[in-house]
């Protein structure tokens, strides 16, 4: 017997300061996904100079933006690294996902810099959750932003 494996990988690069959608849907609402990690990182680390990538993981496109919004029900997670003068390699992450979310549809991703326009990597890791058509209904309900009607 073979066990599919429940945990996919999302990843890319993104222009600073340009949302993008992260297609998720299968059409099928009692298949969700559960983010278990978001990650950003510079594009050249070895590019030299002081340097901070940011960004921001939400459930709908006015929900991503550069800045970052606890009390927006759309934003789901928050990741940073910095990148010293010396350049060469990136430190002192920081992520953060809140644990109480299901995505039903699609995510959206957007990041940006400090300095310059080179693009910014993004690593999204999501578990597959199989949920019932009631879990789904609420989950859809928690998408949304109290005030985003």
């Amino acid at each position: 017997m073979t066990t599919m494996n429940r945990v996919r990988t999302l990843r890319g690069r993104i222009d600073p300061n340009l949302a993008k959608r992260l297609i998720l849907g299968d059409a099928n609402f009692t298949t969700a996904y559960k983010v278990l990690r978001f990650i950003v990182f510079p594009e050249n680390p070895a590019s030299g100079g002081d340097d901070s990538v940011f960004g921001t993981l939400a459930l709908d496109q006015d929900g991503s933006a550069t800045r970052w919004l606890a009390d927006d029900n759309r934003q789901i997670g928050w990741a940073g690294t910095n990148q010293s003068g010396t350049g060469y390699g990136a430190e002192s992450p920081f992520s953060y996902i809140t644990p109480d979310h299901i995505v039903v549809e699609d995510l959206w991703v957007m990041c940006s810099r400090a300095s310059g326009t080179d693009k910014i990597n993004y690593v999204v890791e999501l578990e597959v959750v199989d949920i019932t058509m009631d879990q789904a209904v609420l989950a859809l309900i928690k998408e949304r932003s109290q005030d985003d009607l």
